[in-house]
């Protein structure tokens, strides 16, 4: 950040923020596990991907997941290992908010008894179980909720396996709390919030202003965080797509301006 500063806008900052630390282990409530059918050796690896390479190291234990998630990753390769059809497997990707989930990607339609199999893990772990195959990720169970709260200001945010989540609720937390200091927003005013996602700084926002517009790249994360606002019955913001790449002067909904605004890309 300070060479783009430094080399790009010109610019030299008078003071460097202190760095928001949170717990050095069991933090992680996200992780994306990597699978992969090795043909030659016949075996297939679970783990996750080496820094800069394709390779898959094989962990016994991530001690920097939540501790809902541990036995989790640690039970996973041995499960995965009992299908029957390892070369349709993808990657696995773990989450702990509301629930806990386990989601698999796969690139063939699963066999009965391996969709058993994986309900029968889910259960034992009390986890809800997401497959993504052509469609996009799906529950298992229809009626199955997810999501994770913002305990400070007692809000629910639904989330879906996919999107985008700080995957550090404690330093997400405090991201929040500090924006909110920095940007004093007033009761009276208008307040921006770009790369908004599921309405994580949004929401928090429009609960102390007049108005807030929202707006993100992702249509499927806006149809999400328009959901998440009525559901915590806040009607004073709005979410719109946009390409935050490129000028958004022209768009309706910048004419009237705005008092503060919050960006984190």
């Amino acid at each position: 950040l300070a060479e783009q500063l430094s080399r790009v806008a010109g610019v030299e900052p008078d003071e460097w923020a202190a760095p928001l630390t949170g717990d050095e282990f069991a933090y992680r409530r996200r992780a994306r596990v990597a699978v992969r059918w090795d043909a030659r050796g016949k075996r297939l690896d679970v783990g996750f991907r080496a820094a800069s390479s394709q390779d898959i190291i094989a962990i016994d234990q991530c001690p920097v997941l939540v501790q809902a998630l541990q036995p989790i990753m640690t039970a996973l390769p041995e499960m995965l290992r009992r299908l029957s059809k390892p070369q349709a497997l993808g990657h696995v990707e773990l989450f702990s908010g509301s629930a806990n989930a386990v989601l698999l990607r796969h690139t063939a339609p699963l066999a009965d008894k391996d969709l058993d199999i994986l309900k029968a893990f889910c259960e034992t772990h009390a986890a809800q179980l997401w497959l993504h195959g052509e469609n996009g990720p799906q529950p298992v169970d229809a009626s199955a909720q997810l999501g994770f709260r913002l305990e400070p200001w007692n809000l629910e945010l639904a989330y879906r396996p996919g999107d985008f989540v700080q995957v550090n609720a404690q330093v997400n937390t405090a991201m929040i709390r500090q924006a909110l200091e920095w940007l004093a927003p007033r009761a009276d005013e208008r307040v921006l919030d770009l790369f908004c996602g599921l309405g994580n700084f949004a929401l928090p926002l429009a609960q102390i202003t007049r108005e807030v517009v929202a707006v993100e790249g992702v249509e499927t994360m806006v149809e999400r965080a328009t959901g998440n606002a009525v559901s915590n019955d806040l009607h004073n913001v709005k979410f719109f797509q946009a390409d935050l790449s490129q000028p958004l002067d022209k768009a309706p909904w910048v004419a009237e301006g705005f008092r503060a605004v919050l960006l984190d890309p």
